[in-house]
């Protein structure tokens, strides 16, 4: 079963990702050598490299703006 969102929903979620992606991007900006080595590094054991995760938000935003929300596949 496939959902439509109408356009207001699809502004909201865009201005909501976008306000998030800002606040993703603030977060690292002060990691040293950002554009060396910065996200591609481990700074914790526990954790995957910064670059993973970045890679892991803008699948979602795809995901939810392109296939959920803009009716692609």
């Amino acid at each position: 079963m496939e959902r439509t969102f109408g356009a207001d929903a699809t502004a909201l979620v865009t201005e909501v990702l976008a306000d998030a992606r800002q606040r993703t991007l603030c977060l690292i900006e002060d990691i040293e050598d950002i554009e060396d080595s910065g996200l591609e590094r481990m700074h914790s054991t526990l954790m995957s490299p910064l670059a993973w995760g970045m890679v892991r938000i803008v699948a979602f935003e795809d995901l939810w703006l392109a296939h959920r929300l803009g009716g692609m596949p």
